[in-house]
This record gives structure tokens, sequence and C-alpha cells, in this order.
């Protein structure tokens, strides 16, 4: 007993829908594959971009800790050089050696 043509061309046509839906499913696979990937660089980008800006906020600190400090050892000397006046003649040349050498 063989098919009729009806029922090969029925069988033919069930086999294409079959494979069109498996191509269906592997796009939406690969569609899915890549926003995970897209979602993953967007994360360590921003992972990255949060690391920097800590990074340079605390530079800002320690530039800014550094700065005090530096005030601070300058109001010092100031007032060390107001009570010894040779403290006050060796800090103006030392500051001026400083300003040479630079």
């Amino acid at each position: 007993m063989s098919a009729s043509p009806s029922e090969s061309l029925n069988k033919e046509f069930v086999v294409q829908i079959l494979k069109k839906k498996k191509k269906k499913k592997k796009k939406k696979k690969k569609k899915k594959k890549k926003k995970k990937k897209k979602k993953k660089k967007k994360k360590k980008k921003k992972e990255v971009e949060e690391e920097e800006i800590e990074e340079e906020e605390k530079d800002d600190d320690d530039d800014n800790n550094s700065n005090i400090q530096k005030e601070e050892e300058e109001e010092n000397r100031e007032d060390a050089c107001d009570s010894n006046p040779l403290r006050a003649r060796l800090h103006v040349e030392s500051n001026s050696f400083l300003y040479l050498a630079s």
C-alpha cells in the first residue's frame, strides 16, 4: 500500500513546518544569548566605572589630606618663625632654595 499523493504532500508540509519551528527556536536562543552578553557587558562597564569613581574620590581625599597637612606644617613653621628670628631667616632661605631647585 502506497501513500496517496495528498498524504505525501501533507507529510512534506508538516516536515517543513517543523523545520521552520526549529529555526525559530534557534534564533530565539541566539537572541537571548546576545541579550545576556550585552547585559553582562553593561554590568561590567558600570562596575568598572564605579571603581574608577571610587579611586578618583580616594585620590581626591588623599590630595586634600596632604594639602591640609602641608598647610598645617606651613602654619607651624610660621608660628615657629615668629618666635625665633633665626628660624625665620632659615625658613626664608629654604623656601628660596626650593624655588631655585624647581
